[in-house]
């Protein structure tokens, strides 16, 4: 029997490893060889010797106090690496979110003045059909506000123009006629219209008239004059503030 193949059993037997038939043959050797026995008890007595050691106790708590340390930094670390690649997603999508919002701004903000205008320009109503002593021919001026809300400009405004020549101070007339104007592209012409409102003073569809006015000016390049009739709007409690405010910040 070798040496070293000795040495394993008595240490494998020392530990408690060997069980069964194998454990029964080797303890008939033992009975047989006191070297043996006592290569086994020394074994023994070392093992005693290391699980008793208070130091290797100690020791062992150390390594298990490390490992639950590590266990609890990685945890940590898990938890850190999910709230940054959260965070990381929430700043991203914030950022695209920002970006969809500046490109649809640039791309829908209105540049010329003719943007401008497309944007801002939306036809006057009629909302009022007759008003006493502004009118001297009501059945023409119901006519011409049909045709006007029908959409048929060129012949609204011949009755307009008729009705103005009975009164040329008929606001209602000169509103309407103006507008009509403005949709068949003869902006100076009804530059005069609204500005014979203003004139009046502080009466019925000055505002519109202001408004329109300012339109008309934008439409003739004339940018600073329609600065000044937007800029007494956004100064004035009214239906235009709101409006007048957001087109001066296109008008630079």
């Amino acid at each position: 029997m070798e040496t070293n193949q000795v040495d394993d059993w008595a240490e494998k037997y020392a530990l408690g490893q060997m069980a069964g038939e194998e454990k029964a043959r080797f303890e008939d050797l033992l009975a047989k060889n006191p070297s043996l026995l006592k290569k086994v008890n020394f074994y023994k007595e070392l093992v005693q010797a290391i699980e008793s050691d208070s130091d290797v106790l100690q020791f062992r708590q150390v390594v298990s106090e490390i490992g639950q340390e590590y266990l609890h930094a990685e945890r940590e670390r898990h938890n850190r690496k999910i709230f940054v690649r959260a965070l990381l997603t929430a700043a991203v999508f914030l950022l695209l979110l920002f970006m969809t919002f500046l490109l649809n701004d640039v791309m829908h903000k209105p540049h010329t003045a003719t943007e401008i205008y497309a944007t801002y320009y939306h036809p006057y109503k009629t909302g009022i059909t007759f008003r006493s002593g502004s009118i001297s021919t009501p059945v023409a001026y119901e006519k011409a506000c049909k045709l006007y809300e029908d959409g048929q400009y060129r012949e609204s405004v011949a009755i307009f123009d008729q009705l103005l020549k009975a009164n040329p101070e008929d606001r209602s007339a000169l509103l309407y006629s103006g507008v009509a104007r403005m949709e068949l592209g003869e902006f100076r012409k009804a530059e005069t219209n609204f500005r014979a409102i203003i004139d009046q003073g502080n009466s019925l569809y000055v505002d519109q008239a202001e408004w329109y006015c300012g339109l008309c000016l934008l439409m003739q390049d004339e940018k600073t004059r329609a600065r000044d009739h937007f800029n007494k709007l956004a100064l004035k409690s009214g239906y235009y503030q709101k409006q007048a405010k957001s087109l001066l910040k296109y008008l630079k």
